[in-house]
This record gives C-alpha cells, sequence and structure tokens, in this order.
C-alpha cells in the first residue's frame, strides 16, 4: 500500500464491522492506534513543558497568542477598587512606568511571565496609561479603577412573592432588617449555583446596594451583569431596568454628570439556577 493510502485509511472505518460480523472493543483499539507518519501534516498536541490551561488561551485580532513576543493581557482594564492584567512572553524582566498619583502598582518590575496589581489610593474614578517596557519594546496597560464603599444587604423573600408580578411584596421584604450585610469596595459577585453566605438560602435572594460616586464632570457609560433581575438608579434616575428572570446578561446605560457625589443604588433579584451580580463604570467622554 502507498504511503499517501495509509494516511487516507486511517479513520474509525477500520473499526467498523458487518452485521452479525464479530464485536470489536473500540476503546481498545482507539487506546492501541497508533497512526502513520503523513507528508504534510502537524503535530497537533502540545510539546512537553508547554504552558497548559485555560488561563493560556488567548485571541486577539491577530489570532491565538503564541507567547513569542511580550503581551500585557488584558491591554485595558475596567475594576472597582482593584484590577490586575498579566504580561506574557518567553522570558525577561519588565519595568513600569507612568504611575498616577492615587493608584499604586505591584510590583513595579519583576520577570516575565508575571501578575501586576493596580490598587487605587484614595475614593474616586481612576484612569490611567501604564507603561510596561521589556525587552527594548514598550507596551501599555490602560484602564479606569472606580474605589468607593458600597453597602449591601441580602434579603431571603418567599418563592410565592415573585419580585416581578408582586412589587409591593418587594418594596415592603428590603424595608425589613436584612438576613446579612456587608460593606464592600465593589460590586463583583460570581455566586454561581452557590448562596450569598451566611444565612442565605442559594435560591430566591434579594440584594440591595447603595454608594455614593464622587466623578469629575463627564459622561459615563454603566455597565451590569445580572442573574437575575436588575434595576439601577442614578440620582434617584432609573438608568437600567431588566426586571426580568434571565440568563447573565449585560445591560448598558449612558449618563451625562455634574462634577461631584452622586447617590447609586442597585436592586436585584435571584430566582434559581446561576446567580451573578456586577457593577462598573468608565468615563466615555468630557463635559
Amino acid at each position: 500500500m502507498k504511503e499517501d493510502d495509509k494516511c487516507k485509511n486511517t479513520s474509525l472505518q477500520e473499526n467498523r464491522t458487518d452485521e452479525g460480523a464479530e464485536s470489536i472493543d473500540l476503546g481498545k483499539r482507539s487506546r492501541d492506534y497508533s497512526p502513520p507518519e503523513c507528508r504534510g501534516t502537524m503535530d497537533t498536541f502540545l510539546p512537553e513543558g508547554a504552558r497548559r490551561g485555560r488561563e493560556y488561551i488567548l485571541v486577539d485580532e491577530w489570532g491565538p497568542y503564541d507567547f513569542r513576543k511580550p503581551k500585557v493581557w488584558p491591554a485595558s482594564i475596567t475594576a472597582g477598587n482593584e484590577g490586575r492584567f498579566f504580561i506574557y512572553g518567553e522570558g525577561g524582566k519588565f519595568e513600569i512606568r507612568n504611575v498616577p498619583d492615587g493608584l499604586s502598582v505591584s510590583p513595579l518590575k519583576g520577570t516575565i511571565p508575571a501578575t501586576v496589581v493596580v490598587k487605587a489610593a484614595r475614593p474616586g474614578l481612576h484612569r490611567f496609561h501604564l507603561g510596561v517596557e521589556t525587552g527594548g519594546e514598550r507596551l501599555a496597560a490602560s484602564g479606569t479603577l472606580l474605589s468607593t464603599e458600597w453597602e449591601v444587604k441580602f434579603y431571603q423573600w418567599d418563592r410565592e412573592k415573585d419580585p416581578r408580578t408582586d412589587p409591593q411584596s418587594w418594596k415592603e421584604l428590603i424595608r425589613t432588617e436584612p438576613k446579612e450585610a456587608r460593606v464592600l469596595d465593589a460590586i463583583a459577585f460570581n455566586w454561581g449555583g452557590a448562596a450569598p453566605g451566611g444565612t442565605l438560602r442559594a435560591d430566591h435572594f434579594g440584594t440591595v446596594a447603595e454608594t455614593n460616586l464622587v466623578l469629575p464632570a463627564g459622561t459615563f457609560e454603566i455597565t451590569t451583569l445580572s442573574d437575575d433581575g436588575i434595576r439601577v438608579w442614578i440620582d434617584g434616575k432609573l438608568v437600567i431596568d431588566n426586571w426580568t428572570w434571565h440568563p447573565p446578561t449585560e445591560d448598558r446605560a449612558v449618563v451625562t454628570l455634574k462634577k461631584g457625589a452622586h447617590p447609586v443604588r442597585i436592586e436585584h433579584f435571584e430566582i434559581d439556577g446561576w446567580a451573578a451580580l456586577s457593577f462598573s463604570l468608565r468615563q466615555v467622554g468630557e463635559k
């Protein structure tokens, strides 16, 4: 048989049996099978010592990243009081420059690969553009941190009193003493199928979060991720309203605000299954 014919005959057709023929253990055949080397083919398996794991599967505008050149990932972040990015590559050293007032960056220098943490040193909205020098190249890491103090309250509701169809019961519930109360620096919950903690059950719970955002004058984009219902008010005005049963869903609103403090209120309910809630804000224009 020609080599090319061998390459064409390496499918599971070899393991197929005719009706009434002796049964073949396909599992054993697949374990013992070793395909012939064919001209023009590639080894699709990772070599020994290669990076393995979901965190190393990166795809940018050029396609899958191969780690041959230094790269900042993600190049831009939007986070609460603290965010992080990664410096990847085949090795070498890096140094962070252009750290603005009001932010701390750690580490400022080191070896690749590295995890770099950016943290707000005081309340407010912090936009940054960092220089990352490595191997004679200058890369960039930019983003927005929103540092504020959130008062977060959790409630448990009866399944017979659905917040979607019984708004009065929901209003009465969130005027009562919460099951749990916390002070947090960000709204970034990914509960999955678990409960928020404490005495709460995983399903049929509600969240109310409030803060005062100190912002410069400008236009801002608010992004939320929720499962299930969510409503957001700024300065008493309802800006996001997705009071429905839905899978993890992003909602956005664009608002123009004056310089100063702006009260923000989030209401959220969970029915069952997966649960998530997050809030982020970034400036998209000067006023």
